[in-house]
């Protein structure tokens, strides 16, 4: 609190206030009037100007943990506001123990031999702080690397310790274009496990989600998958094995999920295991439909029991739809010539996924001349069932009889099927006139044929002639004389007729090559005029191709790499794209580095080879280390046991152990605030209050969604301040303090009729005369306010004239 002086209250009965008289005389016994002056000597004070905002306690978020593969959450170890220290186990995704490790950098990527950055050095350094050697100091991760990991992950009980089955995948060729496939198009790989370590006793730093220690004579179940696929019509495999063979028969649960339960055929009640046995395989059927879906995965998993203990890792199989959507086409019709019309394709169901549709233009209008070219695949999106083809002709002036574009649905690459109406017939109406020499057109029976096949050209006249008529045929393109084609000998259409006939041989000369291109086309003569079309375009396709046998595979250990060879007799005239499929008892993206299920064969080359890398069960995952400066305190938990969890999905958020305050302040306050200001903070309603410093202010305002005003946020670091998180807390911050300074009553201070600030003195040793004083002023307090520039100290200054009769 201020220090004040008291105001001097001086009644004056004759005073020049301002130069003009204010005190007055009354004669013959009239009452006198008289002003009362209120007055205050200017005094040295210390001036604070303190800002009070609101704020609400709470712990500051560091950050989010998110998962960064794809996969399912198996156990949860620790509730929301727990403080966590280092080696803690705090939750597991697909078996895998997310555990609290000392470090800087957020693992981000998976790791494995090779693998090179910071994150491998840090990898490293947390693996000899356990008292395991990962090699040299470095940023690189070797195969010591991967054994002193391989040995901290059997230290926590990861499921890549246990024992493991031999996979087995078998590749096939599939037949595609510009290829046969020979008598050996398959080749299998078996994946052995590796050498796995041996848990160390008394090495896990962890309290909770400790492996649990199974009874002697008790098996332990688990299930898996026989087969990576199963088709509709067909049987989706799994096997149950038994850690020990049970003495007496098991009544087990098998749950199914992931899949659509109307896909398959789920066992009705428990399952029975045979006593004396270590594996029962178990066959679900799969429903035939004609229903057109996506492919989805059926996931099993041991339910618990009596008489066995469940491993509660799960197995899956892809269930694939082979039901696609009929396609038929409609739009026949007749329009003039320069007009367009509008061809419709028709799916009976919606695919599940876009939908490339080949289409075949036909008939004997010619693109580019009569229409305008239509795309050879058009695309019918997800979830749509009809799509438009706009065919858009050219304006023609010449005579010409009526033309046809065949617009037809071809046979694609398995994503639909052709209907009984494929195709729509889209006729351009001729013109009529008289001309006076025929007018000839020449057409062709193909766009594209294979070697050895005649192209078959008809020549067209408008009219008949009275006498023979010779045609002159001219040839281009890519494909040789004598060696692709033959051509015509002389070409004379007979008289009275109207068109003709004439065979192109085509020769089979049994190489494989690049396809060529033939050009027919009418030359010019003064016996008739060229009509439209006057050439055919045909594309004359090798019939030899190359024929794929697959050579390699064997076996492979976990963790390493093996390739098979796709191997030609000829090499392609073309880059050739060479379908195969890889089907087994190993899981895509588990076991191996999931393929593209193609590889392209380089024109001119004879083999290409493709690798197949498999993963190790040893591997470094990004959750499997949450780092930090632990103690750290978690927020919150944001999955649970059993939920799927697609990349990026959040499941932890952890927070400082400590307390914090938001403040909140309005515009005008904030221009008063700054980072490094000290704070007093008070609860709200309580006596409990706390110094701090504002460590965070926000320039950018927000806007109150209720009242619409704005208001600015930031962070206060405090002292110790005992309050639940969102207790209201009151903000008290110095915002300004001058010491040792003069200053007057803030209602001393006037304007002059310029708009200066004045303050009017009572020179005492001039009969109280008053004059004004201009002021520069500063920051004020209360009910007193600094001067600057003015005053030296000592005098005395009008506060208030209150005039009484």
């Amino acid at each position: 609190m201020l220090s004040v002086k008291p105001l001097i209250i001086i009644v004056l009965v004759v005073a020049v206030l301002a130069g003009v008289a204010v005190a007055a005389t009354g004669g013959g016994g009239s009452t006198s009037k008289h002003s009362l002056l209120i007055t205050s000597e200017v005094a040295r004070r210390t001036l604070t100007d303190e800002v009070t905002v609101k704020g609400k306690l709470g712990r500051h978020e560091q950050r989010k943990v998110n998962a960064l593969t794809d996969g399912t959450v198996t156990s949860v170890h620790i509730d929301d506001g727990a403080t966590v220290t280092a080696g803690t186990p705090m939750l597991a995704i697909d078996g895998r123990d997310a555990v609290a490790e000392e470090g800087d950098l957020p693992f981000f990527r998976a790791l494995d031999i090779g693998s090179q950055g910071e994150d491998v050095k840090q990898l490293k350094t947390i693996l000899r702080a356990a008292g395991l050697n990962p090699g040299l100091p470095d940023s690189l991760y070797t195969e010591q690397t991967r054994a002193a990991l391989a040995q901290w992950q059997a230290d926590h009980g990861y499921p890549g310790s246990a024992i493991q089955h031999d996979q087995a995948l078998t590749v096939t060729l599939s037949q595609g274009g510009g290829y046969k496939i020979g008598p050996d198009g398959a080749t299998g790989v078996i994946i052995k496990p590796g050498a796995q370590p041996v848990p160390r006793t008394g090495v896990h730093a962890a309290s909770v989600g400790d492996p649990i220690v199974h009874a002697a004579g008790t098996p332990v179940l688990s299930v898996r998958a026989l087969d990576a696929v199963a088709a509709e019509g067909g049987v989706a495999n799994f096997e149950i094995d038994a850690s020990e063979a049970p003495v007496s028969a098991l009544d087990v649960t098998l749950s199914l999920w992931g899949a659509t339960a109307s896909r398959y055929v789920a066992p009705v009640g428990t399952i029975t295991f045979p006593a004396n046995t270590r594996s029962l395989k178990v066959s679900i059927p799969i429903r035939q439909d004609n229903l057109v879906q996506p492919d989805e995965n059926l996931v099993a998993q041991i339910g618990t029991g009596t008489g066995y203990l469940n491993d509660t890792t799960t197995a899956s199989i892809l269930l694939v739809s082979d039901d696609v959507p009929e396609i038929t086409v409609t739009g026949s019709q007749t329009i003039s010539s320069g007009q367009s019309a509008l061809v419709t394709l028709v799916a009976d169901q919606a695919p599940t996924r876009d939908t490339s549709i080949s289409l075949a233009v036909g008939g004997d209008a010619t693109p580019g001349r009569d229409f305008r070219p239509i795309a050879p695949v058009v695309v019918l999106p997800a979830g749509q069932t009809t799509l438009t083809v706009t065919v858009s002709t050219v304006l023609e002036d010449a005579i010409s009889p009526d033309k046809h574009i065949v617009v037809a649905v071809a046979a694609g690459a398995g994503g639909y099927r052709v209907g009984r109406v494929g195709s729509a017939v889209v006729t351009i109406a001729g013109q009529n006139g008289q001309a006076a020499m025929p007018t000839v057109t020449l057409r062709g029976n193909a766009t594209h044929l294979t070697k050895g096949q005649p192209l078959t050209l008809t020549i067209n006249l408008d009219h008949p002639t009275s006498v023979e008529l010779p045609v002159l045929l001219a040839y281009s393109g890519t494909a040789a004389v004598g060696t692709d084609y033959l051509p015509a000998g002389r070409v004379v259409v007979p008289a009275g007729q109207s068109s003709i006939t004439v065979p192109i041989t085509t020769v089979l000369n049994g190489l494989v090559e690049p396809d060529h291109t033939l050009t027919v086309a009418l030359s010019e003569s003064s016996l008739y005029t060229v009509g439209d079309p006057s050439a055919v375009t045909t594309l004359v396709e090798s019939t030899d191709l190359p024929k794929l046998t697959l050579i390699g595979g064997g076996d492979v250990a976990s963790g390493g790499s093996t390739s098979f060879v796709i191997e030609a007799d000829q090499p392609p005239a073309m880059d050739t794209s060479v379908n195969y499929q890889i089907v087994g008892t190993a899981t895509p993206g588990k076991d191996f580095e999931a393929v593209t299920g193609t590889a392209i064969l380089k024109a001119g080359t004879l083999s290409v080879s493709v690798s197949i890398r498999t993963i190790p069960s040893i591997v470094f995952k990004p959750t499997d280390m949450i780092v930090g400066h632990w103690p750290i305190r978690v927020g919150q938990v944001l999955v649970k046991q059993g939920q799927l969890v697609p990349a990026t999905t959040p499941l932890m958020s952890l927070t400082d152990t400590g307390l914090t305050v938001t403040l909140h302040a309005s515009a005008t306050d904030r221009t008063k605030l700054k980072i490094g200001q000290k704070v007093t903070a008070t609860l709200s309603g309580g006596v409990d209050e706390a110094e701090g410093e504002i460590t965070k202010l926000d320039d950018t305002a927000q806007v109150d969604p209720t009242t619409k005003e704005q208001y600015y946020e930031g962070t206060v670091a405090v002292s110790d301040l005992k309050g639940a998180d969102g207790a209201e807390v009151s903000l008290k911050v110095v915002a300004d303090q001058r010491g040792d300074v003069l200053t007057v009553p803030i209602a001393a201070v006037k304007q002059n009729g310029a708009g200066r600030d004045v303050v009017r003195v009572i020179d005492l040793a001039n009969k109280g005369k008053v004059r004004e004083v201009p002021v520069t002023t500063g920051l004020s307090e209360d009910s007193y306010i600094e001067i600057r520039k003015g005053l030296t100290g000592g005098e005395v200054v009008v506060v208030e004239v209150d005039k009484k009769s």
